[in-house]
């Protein structure tokens, strides 16, 4: 039987962006109705996690409760009226297993290490710092990064390679450039065999910067539901759709994290998690949204892509050092605009220069709503330049058919003008 038992995290971590609305499917919903709390840093009284409450929780997302505060000062929050709390942490050139449910594990040691990955026939062997040792199966192993480059843009743009990956063979790809593609016949924590169309060739793990698997064999089919990011204090990446409790409340205390590939992962409940942040709430994230239409007006004639939950050189979102996951990542000049659906009451975000812009960049974000077949503007930002931490927007909507996001030239044209939407949120 499952312990009901509340647990709580010893170590106090600000919480960034807390988002509490009504809730769409629960006892409480007549409780937050029209209740929002939009932006709470590390100065409020609502500063730090002080428990998960699994009490009257089955472990299912929809009734797990978050305390936040301190005794006599505490705020509720339940996971579907949750945005976000702290920060995924920078694994930084650590080796890590990348899987198709867009869950990221982080390996405990370096890969030199005998025994820290061994490939079965069904299943991935990973040694973890927090977890210790975990059974993925293969049918969700994307790929391994094995020597990450110690350069954090060249690190996310080759793990965003292998979660991204459609072909229909394995490929090793060796720390001297070198790409091998064929059908990999053993992998252990010292070497890998792989046969390809010259035939069979061995490599020893340290001169193998990372293994991508056979895309036709993984399972990219999950659940759409309520989930939740939860980011591990080592680095690694959890897409859950469950939390339950393990043990009773103790130093060495466990709580269970169920993926929504169906691992479960069991995690220490005390300095664990760092970072929460809910999929399928109450908040509908632009970057999961596809825009009626994008343009980007170049300075001169270079043109510029848009991202989804990255910045526009494909890299995480990035500002102040600190990692975001959701957001868009645009350049100057660009106009983004999305078709309202349902009755959304709010557009929320923070803007700011992502960190790869340095000190450097500089642009005006704009927010405008489509009313009776007229675009109006509600929100314009004073110049954000690089190194300035993010500032909030906050739009209401006014049953408006359309929004537009727009960022705008300002100091230099368009010189490093890495803009992000972080977070950018219709909330009902």
């Amino acid at each position: 039987m499952i312990s009901r038992r509340p647990f709580w995290f010893r170590k106090a971590l600000p919480i960034l962006l807390v988002s509490l609305c009504p809730v769409s499917s629960s006892a409480a919903e007549s409780e937050t109705a029209g209740q929002a709390l939009c932006v709470v840093d590390s100065t409020s009284k609502f500063s730090e996690l002080a428990q998960i409450d699994l009490a009257n929780s089955t472990g299912d997302l929809s009734d797990l409760r978050l305390l936040f505060g301190s005794a006599g000062s505490e705020q509720t929050v339940l996971i579907p009226e949750l945005v976000r709390w702290g920060h995924p942490v920078d694994a930084e050139n650590r080796s890590r297993a990348v899987l198709s449910d867009g869950s990221i594990l982080i390996a405990a040691d370096p890969w030199t290490v005998a025994e820290q990955v061994r490939l079965g026939d069904d299943t991935l062997r990973l040694v973890m710092r927090q977890i210790g040792a975990v059974e993925i199966p293969r049918e969700l192993v994307c790929g391994i990064l094995l020597h990450a480059p110690g350069d954090f843009h060249e690190r996310e743009l080759l793990v965003s390679t292998i979660a991204s990956r459609s072909d229909s063979e394995d490929a090793v790809l060796l720390t001297n450039g070198d790409r091998l593609r064929g059908t990999v016949r053993s992998f252990s924590g010292e070497r890998l065999l792989i046969t390809t169309a010259a035939g069979d060739a061995e490599f020893k793990i340290p001169g193998i910067a990372a293994v991508l698997f056979n895309a036709s064999f993984l399972r990219t089919s999950f659940p759409n539901g309520l989930r939740a990011l939860v980011g591990l204090k080592d680095g690694s990446m959890l897409v859950a759709r469950r939390i339950a409790p393990m043990t009773a409340n103790t130093p060495d205390s466990k709580i269970e994290l169920e993926t929504v590939g169906g691992m479960r992962l069991q995690v220490p409940s005390h300095d664990g998690i760092v970072y929460l942040q809910t999929l399928g709430g109450r908040a509908c994230y632009l970057s999961d949204m596809t825009p009626e239409y994008y343009k980007h007006i170049p300075y001169l004639d270079i043109p510029w892509p848009y991202y989804a939950d990255r910045n526009v050189l494909a890299g995480r979102l990035r500002v102040g050092n600190l990692v975001y996951s959701k957001g868009i990542g645009v350049h100057s000049s660009a106009r983004l605009v999305y078709k309202l659906q349902g009755s959304p009451r709010r557009f929320a975000a923070d803007v700011a220069i992502d960190d790869a812009a340095g000190q450097r960049g500089s642009a005006i974000f704009r927010v405008l709503l489509a009313k009776d077949g007229k675009w109006h503007d509600v929100f314009t930002s004073p110049v954000i330049r690089g190194g300035q931490m993010p500032q909030p927007v906050d739009v209401e909507i006014d049953n408006a058919q359309g929004l537009a996001l727009v960022v705008d030239y300002a100091d230099y044209g368009d010189e490093l003008d890495y803009a992000n939407w972080i977070d950018a949120r219709l909330e009902d």
